[in-house]
């Protein structure tokens, strides 16, 4: 019998040996009452993550974790819903600061129209973008501009322009600047 053993991408691999212990505390588990215990809330959340750096979909996904594809779907909903994500980049950039990634002298802002996965309206798209003649949505960052390291984003619709965001950009990044 031949053993096979799967050579992610360096991005998968990566985050494969990464520790998410901070998800138990992000999302806290009810108290067992019976049934089936469910997956790990770490092992989900770092499958998501592969998901969303690789750009693979659910079935893709949940065939290499072996984890059910509506689980996942459902999960990401759920991350979604209680800012799992938000707080995610939250305790990155923390720690990126501690670590001197962040310098805080100088700043960068802009933008970057993504479309819609179904290339219709969508929820929150905001509607037709005439400049780039799409529906989507906009994703607003500030970055360290010595670095290069992102200190805040945000997702707005695919219409709003970038100087309605600098100043609640700034707002969010305003713990890790110098002045």
């Amino acid at each position: 019998m031949i053993n096979i053993t799967p050579k992610f991408p360096k991005k998968v691999q990566f985050l494969l040996d990464c520790n998410f212990s901070f998800i138990d505390e992000l999302v806290v588990r009810k108290p067992f009452i019976g049934g089936r215990i469910g997956y790990d809330k770490k092992t989900l959340f770092v499958w998501l993550l592969i998901k969303k750096v690789m750009g693979w979909d659910y079935r893709t996904v949940s065939d290499m974790a072996g984890v059910c594809h509506t689980t996942l779907v459902r999960t990401n909903e759920k991350f979604s819903r209680l800012g799992v994500y938000q707080k995610f980049l939250i305790s990155l950039v923390k720690l990126a600061y501690k670590n001197g990634l962040i310098k805080g002298k100088k700043v960068a802002m802009d933008s970057s129209f993504v479309k819609t996965y179904s290339r219709k309206m969508e929820d929150g798209s905001g509607g037709w973008n005439g400049h780039k003649e799409a529906i989507g949505f906009k994703l607003h960052a500030l970055i360290d501009a010595e670095t290069g390291v992102p200190i805040a984003l945000i997702i707005t619709d695919g219409v709003s322009s970038d100087f309605t965001y600098a100043i609640p950009l700034l707002n969010k990044a305003r713990p890790w600047l110098k002045r």
